[in-house]
């Protein structure tokens, strides 16, 4: 070979080392700074420069004192909302917490029982369900102030992993001012985290020692990395301290990031269920928020997405208003495994009716479902076929609603049956029974490759085939998820 030759060759091999090395070290970088060109901003520098992915023309009004409506000058300009909405009791209650207000923050009282003789103001409450709207046609409401002395388990939770240093003096104002809120008779307990769990005060009743205590420790046990989930957990599980009978708020402040946890966000929503503690998240920064605003609606709590540091401290103060100020509507609610969206219709004196809405979820489905996780539904045929019974059309338009929202979802669709027949004919029935549910999902719009059918025959009774109520039981339809 000629030495020019041998010298380009040499060239090329050494700038191709080059490149590689380059490529290594880019690789590398990325998986610090989830790339090689801009460095993620810090929450400060989000905040400053407003470009956090938020509406930031939208203008929040927070709860600053209170007002009865007879002195209302603007009626017009009221803000109506449902604040938050427990439905642990489903299918039996719901309960809806709204709230009046003006432009300056005062909620607006005297609307309701026992404050007002009547409920007249209260015009409508409806649920849309899937593309069906349902009309609530009793329920009662009951105004809720600082007169009513509910004492109250309240445990902060605040994220101390390296993103948030910016907001520490907002989170620190923040919770002195949530401490001076408290009333005599509630129990407020504080804990931060980063990879680990710090349970810094304890519930306590007294105000000054729970200033006191804090002030002591607050500046302990900054970290890298996040393990949100595991820290929340924890503070759940914390609840079982105190006495069934509080209600128990847990509030939770971070950016959603997490990095180090071993707990799934399942979890989170069990342990809360269980122990009736609602969740309310406050995210900010480069928000991760399904899960934090899944567990928040789904517990009876609220998720709130901050704008700035002035309003991470105004909804220190919101939160804890909110828990004395509100109307409690209360009512029997349709069942829909799906999507419940509400609509609660208000008229106040000299005004348009006014309309608040919310939602809560009854899904099968949802942020916290795993791969291979498997939900079975009663859906009926025709004795010894694979015709759908119109009476299974309802639970039909439930999962269909469910995977229009959820569309990254894809499910095994799988038939079973019971004993009667031979395992052969069952085996066969069971797959047509399976197709049959496919096809009457993608007559609703669900893309067939989302849609796998399997016939499962007889061979994975969950009772056994030895009663009619049984074998009723074992002829289903079960969903597995495939993909998410």
């Amino acid at each position: 070979m000629h030495s020019a030759t041998t010298g380009r060759l040499s060239h090329f091999i050494h700038n191709m080392n080059r490149s590689i090395l380059h490529i290594a070290l880019c690789l590398a970088a990325l998986a610090l700074v989830s790339g090689c060109g801009t460095p993620r901003k810090s929450v400060e520098e989000q905040l400053r420069d407003g470009d956090i992915g938020l509406d930031t023309k939208k203008q929040t009004v927070f709860l600053t004192g209170t007002k009865p409506v007879e002195q209302v000058t603007e009626p017009s300009k009221l803000v109506y909302d449902i604040m938050r909405i427990e439905a642990n009791g489903y299918p039996d209650s719901v309960r809806l917490f709204a709230r009046v207000f003006d432009s300056t923050g005062s909620f607006i009282t005297n609307l309701a029982p026992p404050v007002h003789p009547t409920q007249e103001y209260w015009k409508s409450l409806t649920e849309k369900l899937g593309k069906r709207t349902v009309r609530i046609g009793n329920f009662t409401v009951r105004e809720f102030g600082d007169g009513d002395s509910i004492p109250y388990a309240i445990h902060l939770l605040i994220d101390y992993s390296g993103s948030m240093n910016g907001v520490l003096d907002a989170l620190y104002e923040g919770t002195e001012l949530f401490i001076a809120l408290k009333q005599p008779y509630d129990n407020i307990a504080i804990s931060t985290f980063n990879r680990s769990y710090d349970a810094k005060v304890p519930f306590m009743s007294n105000r000054s020692a729970l200033l006191s205590e804090f002030r002591a420790k607050r500046d302990n046990n900054f970290g890298m990395y996040s393990a949100l989930y595991d820290a929340l957990l924890k503070s759940v599980v914390a609840f079982d301290t105190l006495p069934e009978s509080m209600p128990r708020i847990l509030v939770a402040f971070s950016d959603g990031d997490d990095n180090f946890s071993k707990t799934k966000a399942r979890e989170i929503f069990l342990a809360a269920k269980q122990r009736n503690v609602h969740v309310f998240t406050v995210g900010f920064g480069y928000t991760q928020d399904d899960v934090l605003n899944y567990v928040a609606q789904n517990t009876g709590g609220k998720h709130y997405r901050v704008y700035s540091k002035a309003d991470l401290i105004n909804v220190f103060k919101e939160i804890y208003r909110s828990l004395r100020n509100y109307y409690l509507v209360t009512y029997k609610p349709p069942k829909f495994a799906g999507l419940h969206r509400v609509s609660l219709g208000l008229q106040v004196p000299n005004s348009d009716t006014l309309f608040a809405t919310g939602e809560y979820d009854k899904s099968d489905l949802d942020p916290t479902s795993e791969i291979n996780d498997a939900f079975s539904k009663p859906i009926l045929f025709d004795y010894n076929q694979a015709t759908i019974r119109p009476e299974s059309d309802i639970m039909l338009d439930e999962m269909a609603d469910q995977l229009e929202r959820r569309e990254r979802i894809w499910l095994e669709v799988q038939g079973h049956t019971d004993n009667t027949g031979t395992e052969e004919y069952n085996q066969r029935l069971s797959e047509r029974r399976a197709q049959a549910v496919v096809d009457a999902l993608v007559r609703r719009g669900i893309a067939t490759k989302r849609l796998v059918p399997v016939g499962k025959g007889m061979m994975f009774p969950l009772k056994p085939n030895d009663s009619e109520e049984n074998k009723a039981i074992n002829r289903r339809t079960e969903f597995r998820i495939l993909k998410k």
